[in-house]
């Protein structure tokens, strides 16, 4: 087997992709995330199952004959709407699933019935605000999913990242157990992009000393080293940076820096980076980067 067989062979076990779910949300969100669920779904020869719920609670307040005619006309706009958007899929292979009911429920029941490995979902947030607020079915899908959710935020503009490559992964690590399923991820998109890939630890202000940071930098890298496969230290040379101070703004700072293309996290259901004595952190770092970002659970299910 030549060299590259080798490294594709590795990658191929690091992580694998059959099924991505595209959380369609029309018409304006849907155009921001759309490169980069056809780039993933074309790296990783993929199904796509592109999703879109009528919610039923927008027809609660109004009277049975109102809210049947409303909600029957929106169901046939999305049921055009949906179709529309499937002929951008030409080549890759399709689904189309269109339901009613509850938002974030109904996705999760997708997730679950149709095993999904990779969702990607695009954000409602408010431009201009100090601190930009998540749309909450973004939020409860990334923080509830049992697989790996792709969230192409407020800050992500169309035309700032084309999507059809992540230059620059970036891996914030605690060096957590959750940490060890991002890491996979990271790997695997960096090498199928062949772009650098930058770890990111960040250390409490407290620690203040050139001395006290230089030990514990060499002890963070050997510590990330368990996170990697051996066998992927041919071909894998990541950059490692370590930071002091608030771990989002830091964090935040150095994607910008490195010009990421995408950020790879970490996550527990109760909350990613649990360690650091905040639930907030991959919220914080999702509602205001300035490219999508990736949260994997830290156990997540088997694929299918």
């Amino acid at each position: 087997m030549s060299a590259t067989e080798t490294e594709t062979c590795l990658t191929t076990k690091l992580v694998a992709v059959n099924r991505i779910l595209f959380a369609a949300d029309f018409p304006c969100q849907s155009s921001v995330a759309l490169p980069y669920v056809l780039a993933l779904a074309r790296q990783y020869e993929a199904k796509v199952f592109l999703a879109h719920v009528v919610p039923t609670e927008n027809y609660v307040l109004v009277s049975p004959e109102t809210g049947a005619e409303w909600f029957e006309e929106a169901t046939l706009q999305a049921r055009q709407q949906l179709d529309e958007l499937s002929e951008q899929f030409e080549g890759i292979p399709k689904e189309e699933l269109l339901a009613q009911g509850g938002i974030t429920d109904t996705l999760l029941e997708m997730i679950e019935e149709k095993r999904i490995d990779l969702v990607v979902v695009g954000t409602h947030g408010h431009r201009g605000l100090k601190r930009l607020a998540l749309g909450s079915v973004a939020e409860e899908v990334f923080r509830n999913s049992p697989c790996s959710v792709l969230t192409v935020g407020p800050h992500v503009s169309l035309g700032t990242h084309n999507g059809t490559a992540f230059r620059n992964v970036l891996f914030p690590t605690d060096l957590s157990k959750e940490s060890f399923q991002a890491a996979r991820h990271a790997l695997s998109l960096a090498w199928g992009y062949a772009t650098p890939l930058t770890v990111v630890h960040v250390l409490p202000p407290a620690v203040t000393t050139q001395t006290g940071i230089e030990g514990l930098a060499s002890a963070f890298r050997q510590n990330t080293k368990a996170l990697l496969p051996a066998e992927t230290a041919p071909w894998c040379d990541p950059e490692y940076v370590i930071g002091v101070g608030d771990p989002v703004e830091t964090i935040l700072r150095v994607a910008r820096e490195r010009q990421a293309g995408l950020i790879v996290l970490g996550a527990r259901r109760a909350g990613p980076f649990a360690s650091h004595g905040t639930r907030n952190v991959a919220y914080r770092i999702v509602a205001e980067a300035e490219c999508p970002v990736l949260t994997v659970p830290e156990v997540p299910r088997p694929l299918g």
